[in-house]
């Protein structure tokens, strides 16, 4: 559409400067993220997700190292829990 980044607008101005297609892809890949890579196994703690340590990073296709993992089962429950409070 011939939108140059020097016409993009700050903040919240910018939101109604992006383009439809651009939503859409935004949408698809959060989307993709969210059904494939972080499905909630019912066993697990909810926000524990396997292969994802500390903060979610882990091994998926942008990342590919173990991640944190806790031992201490308190530890990771207040880990988890921390974003809750």
């Amino acid at each position: 559409k011939g939108i140059k980044f020097a016409d993009m607008p700050h903040g919240i101005a910018a939101i109604g400067k992006v383009p439809l297609e651009g939503w859409v892809q935004i949408a698809l890949f959060l989307g993709h993220y969210e059904g494939y890579f972080w499905r909630q196994d019912p066993k697990r703690a909810p926000g524990d997700y396997e292969g994802y340590g500390f903060l979610g990073v882990g091994k998926n296709f942008i990342f590919n190292f173990d991640p944190i993992l806790f031992q201490d089962p308190e530890v990771k429950k207040t880990k988890l829990a921390a974003e809750l409070a």
